[in-house]
């Protein structure tokens, strides 16, 4: 059991206002978890958080692309004692996202809590400019997040406290060379901000986690996967330890809850320390560290 206790400056806890949160920390709430598809072998970010916040007594919706991946982690759900159900679709298609919307409210009656997590990780070339690419990279990453905004604020603004979890990347902190995607992701953090901004009078808060240098299923695709790459990025980090879709899961839920009611606009960067630390120093350090 979550409880939260209130101390004045004399140290005396205030009896009158101590919330309780006896069944999980989301409980009554429903979440619409978009890309939240998993391939089971271990949880990517949208999996998850989906699992993580359905084992705080949300009700689950996952979106995802392919029928598989989305069915695998509505059954992890179920398995684990939470209630979801799936919808297939692309988040680059609006009707998709009404729909997606639309079977949300109409299964659970309600809709609390939107997590954007969407990813295009393409690359355009300086030399040969690909216009529709670049196009790509902005709708998956970027518009999407707009897009399914502009039809779930209904259903969010009569829940009385609705949140927008936006997943944003490392890479739009610090330079990777993929031009285009890691632009597209630094804007989320400006886009996150404004949200806020025209949605906190409507009782919504709208809030970014920033992974990076996890040990996830979409870093494994793109070629982190290995042992020598994940040796490496726990050198780099200033933990020494390896962060995966949980730790970003952890941070999503702090945000999609009553603990963060009074935060909003902001991004926080679940990577490790990463981003704060030059790179050159960090490598110094570890090799200072190790035996000669």
């Amino acid at each position: 059991m979550l409880c939260w206790c209130f101390i004045d400056r004399e140290g005396r806890v205030s009896a009158d206002s101590v919330p309780h949160h006896p069944e999980g920390r989301l409980t009554g709430r429903v979440a619409l978890i978009v890309g939240g598809g998993t391939t089971g072998d271990y949880p990517g970010t949208g999996s998850a958080i989906a699992r993580l916040f359905a084992a705080h007594g949300a009700g689950i919706v996952v979106m995802g692309r392919t029928a598989e991946r989305t069915a695998t982690t509505v059954a992890d759900i179920i398995g684990e004692g939470g209630n979801a159900i799936g919808v297939v679709g692309d988040t680059t298609s609006g009707a998709d996202c009404a729909r997606a919307v639309q079977t949300t409210v109409e299964h659970f009656g309600r809709l609390d809590i939107v997590v954007n997590n969407v990813a295009v990780h393409q690359h355009v070339s300086l030399d040969q400019f690909d216009e529709d690419v670049w196009d790509q990279i902005y709708d998956g990453n970027l518009k999407v997040i707009v897009r399914m905004a502009s039809y779930a604020l209904p259903h969010l603004r009569a829940s009385g406290h609705g949140s927008i979890i936006n997943i944003g990347s490392v890479a739009g902190v610090q330079a990777t060379g993929v031009v285009g995607y890691g632009t597209a992701k630094a804007a989320v953090g400006p886009l996150t901000r404004d949200m806020a901004v025209n949605l906190g009078k409507d009782g919504i808060r709208v809030n970014c986690v920033v992974p990076g240098h996890l040990h996830t299923p979409h870093v494994e695709r793109l070629g982190g996967g290995g042992a020598l790459a994940r040796d490496l990025r726990n050198d780099l980090n200033v933990l020494g330890i390896e962060g995966d879709g949980w730790d970003a899961a952890w941070a999503a839920l702090f945000l999609a809850g009553d603990e963060s009611r009074f935060i909003t606009g902001q991004s926080l960067i679940v990577d490790g320390g990463v981003t704060s630390v030059l790179a050159v120093t960090q490598v110094m350090r570890t090799r200072a560290a190790e035996p000669s």
